[in-house]
């Protein structure tokens, strides 16, 4: 699974839009939904803002590193 992939399918799993994931991040929905789409990579220090707000370790959303999220998951 690519990047934007995995930043959708978590917005998606909480049932949030992208419109209200940018207003808890504090980014615009443009932002997001580029994400999204693969066509920006987010900085480290927004892939963390929106991993806390999606209960998703930021580590998953960008490397896809299976070990964080069982780590987040036990946490």
């Amino acid at each position: 699974m690519k990047t934007g992939q995995r930043f959708k399918t978590a917005r998606l799993a909480r049932a949030l839009t992208v419109p209200e994931l940018a207003a808890l991040a504090g980014i615009g929905s443009t932002t997001v939904w580029r994400i999204e789409q693969g066509i920006v990579e987010p900085r480290v220090v927004t892939a963390r803002r929106i991993g806390e707000i999606l209960g998703v370790d930021p580590g998953y959303l960008l490397l896809g590193d299976e070990s964080a999220v069982k780590r987040t998951r036990t946490a």
